[in-house]
């Protein structure tokens, strides 16, 4: 009799070390998928974030010769952050255009904005008159979701 209530109470404290082991597994999965879907909403809202600066000029006509100079200058920065040299064919660069002629190059970094006009050869040029620019497009990378390109024309 002595040996069969000692073996029920084993039992009985295997069976809570199985129940408390199963409930941390399933405490350690849940948690990971919640952490993990946090991420992903944090990453998603990081791209939204990064893409919103560039598809706020998308469509609009009444754009400045600064407003372009701006989105070359942050486009310059996203490429300098990711060692880019060259900018085309790279998930993470961004290429901006005026008409067909690419605004950044490999060759040079932009430090002000007659250096910007330098070497553009007055591409772009803030001659007192009230140019206006539009943007026509901007592309989205199918793979990392990210704006690759911005193109601008002058508005005529």
């Amino acid at each position: 009799m002595e040996n069969a209530s000692k073996s029920l109470i084993m039992a009985a404290g295997v069976l809570m070390g199985v129940l408390i082991l199963s409930l941390a597994v399933y405490l350690f999965s849940s948690f990971k998928a919640t952490a993990n879907e946090n991420l992903k909403r944090m990453e998603q809202e990081e791209l939204a974030q990064f893409n919103s600066f560039y598809l706020s000029y998308e469509g609009r006509t009444d754009l400045t010769y600064y407003d372009v100079w701006n989105v070359v200058k942050k486009a310059e920065e996203n490429n300098n952050s990711y060692g880019l040299d060259k900018y085309e064919n790279n998930n993470f660069g961004i290429n901006v255009y005026l008409e067909s002629t690419p605004l950044l190059t490999s060759s040079f970094g932009i430090d002000s904005i007659s250096d910007f006009d330098q070497t553009n050869g007055k591409v772009i040029k803030d001659d007192g008159t009230a140019t206006k620019y539009k943007c026509t497009s901007v592309k989205i990378n199918s793979v990392t979701g990210r704006v690759y390109q911005v193109k601008f024309k002058k508005n005529n």
